[in-house]
């Protein structure tokens, strides 16, 4: 039996908070060594090498790949122009006047090598429209789900049909390319909620979809057959959380990569929908956000994210830290005079990250990395 004497007392007070320090800091070693088993990495690759015309400039809304070719299609709405981008970041192609352009909102490359784009006539109203293979209009009049109907957001689906979403009335469909028959249509998110901003719709490996909540601030998810199968995301500016989720891309182990405009991350969430990890900061450097606009992942690994203000695209591999092929390659862009930044990262990398999202020390800050050559650090972008 204890009793009430004050050095007594101290020894066991003092005990008692080693003790409570020695498991605290075991559970953090045990939290962290299993965040960061099979985390997902990023590394910055570069930028994409687009014409900017005469105007100098360019402003990608949009990018999307084609899982076959491995081809890149950027909407480009200062120039009204769809570029197209090999697999080796060599570009392909550009459209130019013969393809009466006006107001591009998103466009892709079809099974055929068919460009399909969504843009808006004179009455503000957008339609899918296609362009044959001289980059010239051609006909495509697929079956509208509701009077008034109007889609902004368009991709393409692994079996080739084209899914669409028309934000303003919140109606994702699916229609057969070569008919454009319409296969089925869904109403997605609250049907109370207006100017939701919903965004472009992406297809996983296993043929789920998802869509981006934007304002409402989470992500749909709809079965290939076009049912709803609920939803993941809470709203808030702490790790996991979103505010303006606008964009859908896929990593390794199944892993969900979601883009959030307004908190410049890409949070990665596993197949049960549950929170990993995320990745990214505010900024104008190479491996850096601002104010991202789209997302597009390629089954090679690779990352594609279009960031308007800016006028770019960057490219990131995206790996498994437990593949060690992707691993050595990071390793070796580090040995030809790359550096390897930590960006962004987990709660615990947080408490020691500066407010640009760099560490102090420039050890990791989470399980995420970016791959930033040294002489591309650039200044921040002027306010537009």
């Amino acid at each position: 039996m204890l009793t009430n004497h004050p050095k007594a007392s101290g020894r066991v007070h003092a005990t008692g908070v080693n003790l409570l320090t020695t498991l605290i800091v075991l559970i953090t070693i045990v939290s962290l060594a299993g965040q960061t088993r099979g985390a997902v990495l990023f590394a910055y690759e570069t930028t994409l090498e687009l014409d900017a015309g005469a105007g100098g400039r360019i402003h990608p809304t949009h990018v999307s790949s084609d899982p076959l070719s491995g081809e890149i299609c950027v909407t480009d709405v200062r120039q009204s122009t769809l570029h197209v981008v090999g697999s080796r970041h060599v570009p392909l192609f550009r459209t130019g006047p013969f393809a009466g352009i006006s107001w591009p909102a998103s466009g892709c490359v079809d099974p055929d090598g068919t460009l399909v784009f969504t843009d808006a006539g004179s009455d503000r109203n957008f339609a899918i429209r296609r362009l044959d293979i001289f980059g010239e209009p051609a006909p495509f009049a697929p079956e509208s789900p509701l009077e008034g109907w109007s889609p902004r957001l368009v991709t393409i689906l692994a079996g080739g049909d084209y899914l669409s979403l028309d934000q303003a009335n919140a109606v994702l469909a699916r229609h057969d390319r070569t008919s454009g028959r319409l296969v089925w249509w869904l109403r997605v998110g609250d049907p109370a909620a207006r100017d939701t901003q919903l965004d472009r719709p992406a297809e996983g490996p296993d043929g789920t979809i998802y869509v981006p909540g934007g304002d409402q601030r989470r992500v749909f998810v709809v079965t290939a057959d076009g049912r709803p199968a609920g939803d993941f995301g809470e709203f808030g500016s702490a790790p996991g959380r979103m505010v303006l989720p606008v964009g859908v891309g896929f990593g390794p182990q199944s892993t969900i990569l979601v883009l959030d405009r307004m908190r410049a991350k890409i949070l990665v969430f596993g197949p049960d929908h549950r929170f990993q990890s995320e990745f990214g900061s505010l900024g104008a450097r190479p491996g850096q956000f601002y104010h991202p606009a789209a997302l597009a992942s390629t089954p090679d690994g690779r990352l594609y994210v279009a960031q308007g203000f800016l006028g770019r695209v960057q490219v990131f591999r995206v790996f498994s830290s437990e593949d060690e092929d992707a691993e050595k390659s990071a390793g070796s862009a580090a040995a030809q005079g790359v550096a390897r930044i930590a960006l962004g990262g987990s709660a615990a990398g947080r408490a020691a990250t500066r407010p640009d999202g760099f560490r102090a020390d420039g050890s990791a800050s989470g399980p995420q990395i970016a791959v930033v050559p040294a002489a591309d650090r650039s200044p921040e972008p002027e306010a537009e």
